[in-house]
């Protein structure tokens, strides 16, 4: 853009030239006419650089403007995407962080059955092995009592089988 100098020395060229031309229009003076006209166009057109000059760098200013906008939209869906993955990954390791819990809690609850099992089963061992022990000495003492009674009854039968010899 130009300097602040610029449009007065344009509105000083128009007053110029429109004085120039006038002048040439009153004096008669074809060239001299021409020359204001030509003088006031060219104060116009400068004039009329400016103004584009100026409406360009605002344009300019408002598309800078337009693209930082863009930018901070870009910026801020950029970061509520990552916050929303952020908020999904730590769902996810707490429910990782559950299920493993929830599988430790599985397993403990399977070692502790496989211990009551195992001493459920140790307990049965040992009362069966107790009521074996208690039923073979029965079955023992009972064998004793019918080898007693089986001796008693050879006695008898000796002693008979010898009187009934003697007889």
């Amino acid at each position: 853009m130009s300097d602040s100098s610029t449009p007065m020395t344009g509105l000083g060229d128009r007053i110029a030239g429109k004085v120039k031309e006038v002048a040439g229009s009153v004096l008669g003076d074809e060239q001299l006419e021409n020359e204001g006209r030509l003088h006031r166009e060219r104060a116009e057109a400068a004039t009329k650089v400016e103004e584009l000059e100026a409406q360009a760098e605002h344009e300019e200013t408002e598309a800078g403007l337009a693209a930082r906008e863009r930018a901070l939209v870009v910026a801020e869906q950029e970061l509520a995407a990552e916050a929303a993955a952020d908020v999904r990954q730590a769902h996810l390791d707490e429910e990782r962080i559950r299920a493993d819990q929830e599988i430790e809690r599985e397993h403990a609850a399977r070692r502790t059955a496989a211990e009551v099992d195992r001493v459920s089963a140790q307990r049965t061992i040992a009362q069966d092995e107790a009521a074996a022990a208690r039923q073979r000495d029965a079955e023992l003492r009972e064998a004793d009592q019918l080898n007693a009674e089986a001796a008693r009854a050879r006695d008898i039968a000796g002693a008979l089988d010898r009187t009934r010899e003697g007889d």
